[in-house]
């Protein structure tokens, strides 16, 4: 299942799965915007979580494809691997904080002006920030592990933050999967950010939203077990049952049963999804009917224009909230709903635009990089993917 070129083979079915999430969000802070509340779709953060769950997926499925041609065991490998990874986010992640910045005194006082939900006592201070450190520590996505800056920027870069730590370590989790096999490597991760957690209570506290990497890396791991599962001839049973446990793996001190429900009733549907190619033929086109919907021309458009979706939602609703909707004189629900209608046709216009003009130039850089370094050792061995230890 290599692939000798070092290309990667498309999954249709992430197209439609990161599409709903990156829609997920956006409902839920409607929502919340709104001061509505509608069961499950007030839980915009499991949407983060399918984007987890799918990030761990995507970028081992992918190493595990390249594996021959970018043998784990190279640190010219974990570069190349870093390089995709920075010129997938940052071009569109710096344009948004540029303008952000340039048009911080608008949404200050949309902000201010809001007097429904939630942001009536929300202090903008993400807004008004424009010290060196704080703009360092966005940009160089440290702000996540810092309690006082994770989010202090009007964007949700907290999960942007997250990510990269998740990048930063990748490598050296493969290495550990190409050593002790995934079943072992992924109980001792998981340990020690439980470890963590615990030893470091006082500093996890500080986060509302969970953007230090121990906090959220079983998610990850959870992805890259699926990954896993679906090239392992051996074990498959037992590989997607420990990914499935380690996406529910809730945090410690960040619980709540209403949101283990959710979470688990959308790893429930998501989990079958990713391993829909390793099922019984029964199962097998059950997934492929669900699927079907989720990887068309339309699914593939949302989810190219998801990431940068997610990026800009939250400033466009802050203007539109503030500006306008917060004047109307509207119950909840036709809050919620006149601020969805306004808002998602213009995040989505934003956000197609970015992905053509900013999004799409900044992966193609990457690639002419990439493409004039040294040439790969087509030779060398990856990870076991298809026998490592149990």
């Amino acid at each position: 299942m290599d692939i000798e070129d070092g290309t990667t083979r498309h999954v249709g079915v992430l197209d439609g799965l990161r599409g709903l999430a990156a829609l997920w969000v956006l409902v839920g802070h409607a929502l919340s915007w709104s001061g509505y509340t509608i069961p499950v779709l007030n839980a915009p953060i499991i949407g983060v979580d399918i984007f987890i769950v799918i990030s761990g997926f995507l970028v081992t499925k992918n190493y595990l494809e390249r594996s021959r041609s970018e043998p784990i065991h190279h640190p010219s490998t974990w570069a190349r691997f870093w390089i995709r990874r920075i010129f997938r986010i940052v071009p569109s992640y710096y344009t948004v904080v540029l303008i952000l910045l340039m048009i911080s005194p608008m949404l200050i006082s949309a902000r201010l002006h809001q007097a429904v939900g939630h942001n009536a006592r929300l202090v903008p201070h993400g807004y008004t920030d424009h010290t060196a450190f704080n703009i360092l520590s966005h940009i160089s996505f440290l702000s996540g592990l810092i309690p006082d800056n994770y989010d202090s920027m009007p964007t949700p870069d907290w999960s942007l933050s997250l990510e990269m730590q998740f990048y930063a370590l990748f490598p050296f989790l493969i290495l550990a999967v190409s050593r002790f096999g995934w079943l072992r490597s992924a109980l001792v991760v998981s340990a020690i950010c439980l470890i963590l957690q615990i030893a470091f209570y006082d500093y996890f506290r500080r986060f509302t939203l969970t953007s230090p990497l121990p906090l959220k890396l079983n998610v990850f791991l959870g992805g890259m077990m699926l990954a896993g599962a679906v090239r392992n001839k051996g074990a498959f049973a037992l590989h997607a049952v420990m990914a499935f446990m380690l996406t529910l793996l809730p945090s410690w001190g960040w619980s709540n049963v209403k949101l283990e429900i959710i979470r688990a009733a959308a790893m429930i549907f998501v989990v079958p999804l990713l391993l829909m190619p390793r099922l019984p033929l029964s199962a097998a086109r059950l997934m492929y009917l669900i699927s079907a919907p989720l990887s068309g021309r339309l699914a593939g458009m949302t989810a190219n224009a998801s990431f940068c979706l997610y990026l800009v939602h939250p400033a466009v609703m802050d203007l539109v909230v503030g500006n306008l909707v917060c004047d109307l004189d509207l119950s909840p629900p036709m809050r919620f709903l006149v601020t969805l209608a306004i808002v998602a046709p213009i995040v989505c216009i934003i956000a197609f635009l970015m992905h053509r003009f900013v999004e799409l130039p900044g992966a193609r850089l990457g690639r002419q990089i990439l493409a004039i370094g040294p040439s790969r050792n087509r030779d060398s061995r990856g990870v076991r993917g298809e026998s490592a230890k149990t």
